[in-house]
């Protein structure tokens, strides 16, 4: 009888063990540490593109209000594009190469800043990658947005649409990723 009580009491403390585990792990796969999707995003493209570096939308900000020569290259398709984008950026395909890149921009880079964003900057931090050398021969610094025009949006900075007014609008680029987009009243598939 003791045997079986011994037993009852150890399946039991496994039992709860299990489900503390649970409550841990799930806590832990979520925003328990305060680390949104978007940041956990981040972190994934930083391990998957570690030469590239990346700027916040703050210290952008902050390197254009010092004066800093920027260009800035938004590297989504058209259609992401004509919804809305960063004032002043140059829509360039996702799948553009290196030497295409430089013939089209190479003599605009020297000695310039230039920002990369995307969505959540996958597509942004591979086209940093690819043109890496480019923006070497250049003499100029390159830069990955922190967590592309979904942070930008979902922190209420302004966007403007392909007709350069401004926007409230973002493009999600599929129900997926849309997820990601704070605002689900900003969501767009089609310019203004």
């Amino acid at each position: 009888m003791q045997q079986l009580l011994c037993k009852g009491l150890f399946v039991r403390q496994v039992l709860w063990l299990a489900i503390g585990v649970f409550f841990i792990s799930l806590c832990i796969s979520s925003n328990a540490f305060g680390q949104t999707e978007l940041e956990k995003i981040h972190q994934k493209i930083i391990v998957d593109h570690e030469q590239v570096e990346h700027v916040s939308a703050e210290e952008f900000i902050e390197m254009e209000t010092a004066g800093a020569d920027i260009i800035i290259f938004d590297v989504r398709k058209k259609s992401e594009f004509a919804v809305s984008h960063l004032q002043n950026a140059i829509r360039l395909d996702p799948g553009t190469k290196a030497d295409e890149f430089e013939q089209l921009y190479g003599e605009q880079l020297q000695g310039k800043t230039v920002v990369f964003y995307c969505s959540v900057g996958r597509r942004s931090s591979a086209m940093a990658e690819e043109v890496a050398q480019v923006i070497e021969n250049s003499e100029a610094a390159a830069f990955n947005l922190t967590g592309g025009v979904f942070t930008w949006r979902n922190e209420e900075r302004s966007l403007v649409s392909q007709a350069s007014q401004s926007t409230t609008k973002v493009h999600p680029y599929n129900f997926y990723w849309g997820r990601l987009i704070e605002d689900k009243k900003a969501i767009s598939y089609s310019p203004d």
